[in-house]
């Protein structure tokens, strides 16, 4: 996540430059959007709260108390697409996650939005994902 926040030009990279004024933003104040909530979840909501973040999580499994207690705000997938700066996938593959990031969906998301799967494959359709990268939709990600 924090690595994709930043802006390393890849040429300045290729010659060894790194430039302050390159180096992006920080966390605070960013949103996070989580597909999928169990152990591993929990861990990085921890980590992003102590950064400041929002954290928004989607998981049918997961109650709202169960939400707030880890201290995340349980909302539908729409509401992740269209509102986070992050979005990060902590999901199993099952009939109802595969494709769950199709370009449909991400065609919903915030401009700019950063796309971590920290799960499998399976859950994004990365033909559409590169296509709206390409498009400027989508400013990055990390498979």
């Amino acid at each position: 996540m924090m690595f994709l926040n930043k802006t390393f030009p890849k040429a300045k990279i290729k010659k060894g430059k790194w430039e302050k004024k390159n180096l992006g933003k920080g966390l605070f104040g960013k949103t996070l959007g989580m597909i999928g909530c169990g152990n591993i979840g929990s861990l990085v909501v921890e980590r992003c709260l102590g950064l400041k973040m929002k954290v928004f999580v989607y998981d049918p499994f997961l109650s709202k108390d169960q939400t707030e207690k880890i201290g995340a705000k349980k909302v539908e997938l729409e509401e992740i697409l269209m509102h986070s700066d992050f979005i990060t996938l902590h999901t199993p593959l099952t009939d109802k996650t595969k494709n769950i990031l199709n370009k449909n969906n991400l065609s919903k998301c915030k401009s700019n939005v950063k796309i971590i799967n920290c799960a499998r494959g399976g859950l994004i359709v990365e033909d559409d994902l590169i296509e709206l990268i390409n498009q400027g939709q989508i400013s990055g990600a990390a498979l």
